[in-house]
């Protein structure tokens, strides 16, 4: 049996976030089960369509990357006759009714709620606020097949004819929607998507995993981090929706700390602060060194589905610092980090001075024991195991 596994990218194509990692392991496991898997991609889609035009980073892949891999399945069911079909939101979303192969669609997302805040504080202009806040989740909702969508004809596209989603209504048409948290489910439901699933990502705890204090020494003097300061570190994109600009605050007001930036992609310049060090992206399984380095973790994004940095540092017992999003949503984090109520800078600088605190009176947290029955791999083969038997047995 076939089943299509369908990204925007992938860890093969050096992609490193969190849906191509659970992709990775959505693969490893339907192959387990004795499936055999075929990732597409944009890259694979526009190739095996002859599109020329380059995948772009911002609102591209949304609309366009969307149309040309749907367009791309639309002609691969027909010989490769899947038994199903598992894609991330908004892929295929012009096709998704069209195919009548049973589906699988992942919410990661909540792209609404991240444009309405950072619109408010003028991150965003009116175009980006519309994009996010009413088109976005027209896309999310076709393709889930939840509302039919009507765009423009893209003048660069592959064939001509305007771009539209048709939605089906036939019951024996399979079409499952799995959320990574309660968080999304909430936020996605006023949209009328609602989730058959909630399945928080998953993250390997035998690889994410507290270090002795000698050997964070070794991990200190290894990377050039002071090993006389606290040490707090920031994993994310040099984008506003991740509280960059509240990192950036924060150096300059606890100069005190010695920050470790940590970014998906290369960095964006070279620091001129002292107390600052960027580390290069690496492998994900390289990914815990960087974290038992720390003293404490600080992620400030304004929208996060399922808080997958958090996930993997309080993995290494790492306590964190956070906006109540995702799993923080409404989620207790009690002994493992503090939970920042309002989005800006001196929030999070208080929540720093109470977590130097911690960090110097050596109070004991437990952020590994909290995180784990959450995020980890057994619970979530489980999880997604018995949804693909569902459909595959």
């Amino acid at each position: 049996m076939t089943v299509l596994l369908c990204n925007w990218s992938s860890t093969e194509e050096n992609a490193i976030g969190g849906a191509e990692i659970e992709f990775g392991y959505i693969r490893k496991l339907l192959r387990e089960m004795g499936q055999d898997v075929q990732l597409v991609t944009y890259q694979k889609a526009a190739g095996a369509l002859g599109v020329k035009r380059p995948f772009l980073a911002l609102s591209e892949p949304y609309i366009y990357g969307g149309r040309v891999i749907g367009k791309y399945l639309e002609e691969a069911v027909e010989f490769l006759e899947p038994e199903l079909i598992i894609k991330k939101s908004m892929i295929a979303w012009q096709s998704a009714s069209r195919i009548r192969t049973p589906q699988i669609t992942t919410f990661q997302d909540v792209h609404h709620i991240a444009g309405k805040m950072l619109y408010e504080a003028n991150y965003y202009d009116l175009i980006t606020q519309i994009q996010h806040c009413e088109v976005y989740p027209q896309l999310q909702a076709a393709s889930a097949m939840r509302q039919e969508v009507v765009l423009p004809p893209d003048p660069m596209d592959v064939s001509p004819g305007p771009a539209q989603s048709t939605v089906t209504k036939d019951p024996q048409h399979i079409n499952l929607r799995v959320g990574a948290s309660e968080f999304v489910a909430e936020m996605l439901a006023p949209l009328e998507i609602p989730m058959e699933a909630i399945i928080p990502p998953p993250v390997d705890y035998t690889l994410f995993k507290p270090a002795s204090t000698e050997f964070k020494h070794t991990l200190r003097e290894r990377y050039g981090i002071p090993r006389d300061k606290p040490v707090g570190i920031w994993v994310g994109r040099f984008h506003p929706q991740k509280g960059y600009h509240i990192i950036r605050d924060l150096i300059h007001r606890f100069p005190q700390v010695f920050w470790v930036l940590v970014f998906a992609a290369e960095r964006p310049f070279e620091p001129m602060c002292k107390n600052v060090k960027i580390l290069p992206p690496v492998d994900h399984d390289k990914m815990p060194e960087y974290y038992q380095l720390a003293d404490f973790l600080c992620l400030p994004s304004c929208c996060e589905a399922a808080n997958m940095s958090i996930a993997e540092g309080a993995g290494c017992n790492l306590p964190f610092i956070t906006y109540q999003t995702g799993t923080w949503y409404k989620t207790p984090a009690t002994g493992a980090g503090l939970v920042a109520t309002k989005w800006n800078t001196d929030e999070f600088a208080l929540l720093v001075q109470s977590m130097l605190y911690i960090v110097r009176e050596g109070q004991k947290t437990k952020p590994r024991a909290v995180v784990k029955p959450i995020y980890g791999l057994d619970s979530w083969k489980e999880a997604w195991g018995n949804l693909l038997r569902f459909i595959l047995e």
